[in-house]
């Protein structure tokens, strides 16, 4: 596997394969995998070329995603820890915040387009290091999106992390993993 950054200015493309599976590719050549552990669960292995992360979800009123080296035994990097009312947040490491996660409009967009769902990561000074746009799925079709990697965000140590973090959370935003409020049902008036 080649590493994320050799390949930032290729255009960068998820997939989704099978049995819960995504993959980061540059033209067909796999620069990361994350696979889901169970077809019902929120925990998933990152693989780049760098290693291996494990993405661990937990709580329920505001759920966190914690970040491992290697897989679930292993040491814990960070925190993503989501705001109250929206699903940006904060990747915190082990010395405080290292970069925020929010959505944003689409660069470039023209008005008469069909937004697509953007997301960033940025740095705390809300400078762009990488994009996210999730392509329109239709139900029943897999996801796939668009990741751009800014030039100020390839010498990272945490690219790889970013990268893969990144996409994990909209994952789970798209199967409805992370509501950060309970889903309020109001009965329908009786005719």
């Amino acid at each position: 596997m080649r590493a994320i950054r050799d390949c930032a200015d290729h255009p960068l493309h998820w997939r989704e394969g099978t049995l819960r599976s995504h993959r980061l590719q540059a033209g067909e050549e796999t620069l990361a995998l994350i696979s889901f552990q169970r077809l019902a669960g929120t925990t998933a292995l990152a693989e780049v070329a760098e290693g291996r992360f494990c993405f661990e979800r937990r709580g329920l009123w505001l759920p966190q995603v914690a970040i491992h080296q290697g897989d679930e035994r292993g040491e814990e990097l960070a925190i993503f820890e989501p705001q109250l009312w929206s699903r940006d947040g904060v990747l915190i490491g082990l010395h405080g915040p290292l970069y925020r996660w929010c959505r944003v409009h689409e660069r470039g967009a023209e008005e008469s387009a069909l937004p697509c769902p953007c997301w960033e990561w940025q740095d705390l000074t809300e400078r762009p290091l990488l994009h996210f746009k999730q392509l329109i799925c239709l139900p029943h079709t897999r996801m796939s999106g668009m990741l751009t990697i800014e030039p100020a965000a390839v010498g990272l140590s945490l690219l790889p992390l970013l990268a893969t973090l990144g996409w994990y959370l909209l994952v789970l935003y798209e199967h409805g993993a992370t509501r950060p409020l309970p889903e309020v049902h109001t009965p329908r008036p009786r005719p």
